[in-house]
């Protein structure tokens, strides 16, 4: 598991000295790549190092956090930020969440409140991290030499069926069995000990990891998206996304940078 990234970013010194002694950063698989004293600083900062997580103070001359955070969250949503600030009025937590903040601590802070949320946060890094993965791993199954490798040809035959009919709502373990001409058992029995999961788990997978990529890299409603891989009722597809990736859609979109 790769380290979490964090910059501090607080005009206060000592604020900041704080932050990086009162809490065992290596304990928590994470390191502090960075620290500036500005809002202005801390933006070139978040470009030159991209961390994770931001932590930064609500009260600064010339740009607030407020501002500072729509400006990294504008550019870079996938990082998280924790705001901290001496203010428990309503409008402030309700401004930073608007934006997309993720936690908002009160000063003066207190470590192991810090400590509950960088684990709440890793959380969040972890998801999109296995996102990226799933992602991946999709465009090896369009490899020739993934289905070389790793299974007979009758199996890398069936999966690239799959993959092709992947948008027809009909597309079961008996209707497969039948286009290929076979006893659905033994075809269930055989792909499942090349494949290491069954043709109903591959379908999901399948059906998953491309609705990943169409909610990322389109613009497509939750209707459109369900045309095209299979699944009719779109209250039911909201169901099959959060069961199958932990996350709801809104969730998911908000926890991953859009790579082009």
């Amino acid at each position: 598991m790769d380290n979490y990234k964090i910059l501090i970013v607080d005009d206060e010194y000592l604020i900041r000295e704080l932050i990086k002694r009162s809490i065992d950063w290596n304990k928590l698989n994470c390191i502090i790549v960075g620290e500036a004293s500005s809002s202005i600083e801390g933006l070139k900062k978040v470009d030159e190092y991209n961390p994770d997580i931001i932590i930064s103070d609500v009260c600064m001359p010339i740009m607030n956090g407020l501002e500072f955070s729509r400006i990294v969250l504008s550019k870079h949503p996938h990082i998280n930020i924790v705001l901290l600030s001496g203010h428990d009025e309503f409008k402030y937590v309700q401004s930073a969440l608007s934006i997309g903040v993720k936690e908002y601590l009160l000063k003066p802070l207190n470590s192991q409140q810090v400590i509950n949320s960088i684990e709440k946060l890793k959380n969040n890094i972890n998801k999109a991290r296995k996102t990226l993965l799933d992602l991946q791993q999709l465009e090896l199954y369009k490899n020739e030499a993934y289905y070389n490798n790793e299974s007979s040809n009758l199996v890398c035959n069936i999966k690239k069926y799959i993959e092709k009919n992947i948008s027809d709502p009909n597309l079961t373990l008996v209707s497969i069995a039948n286009e290929f001409g076979m006893n659905h058992s033994y075809l269930s029995r055989k792909f499942s000990q090349e494949s290491n999961f069954t043709i109903v788990e591959f379908i999901s997978k399948c059906r998953v990891n491309l609705a990943k990529k169409l909610i990322l890299t389109t613009d497509l409603r939750s209707y459109e998206i369900c045309d095209q891989i299979g699944i009719s009722d779109p209250h039911y597809f909201s169901l099959f996304f959060k069961k199958h990736t932990g996350v709801s859609i809104t969730e998911f979109k908000k926890s991953i940078k859009v790579k082009n």
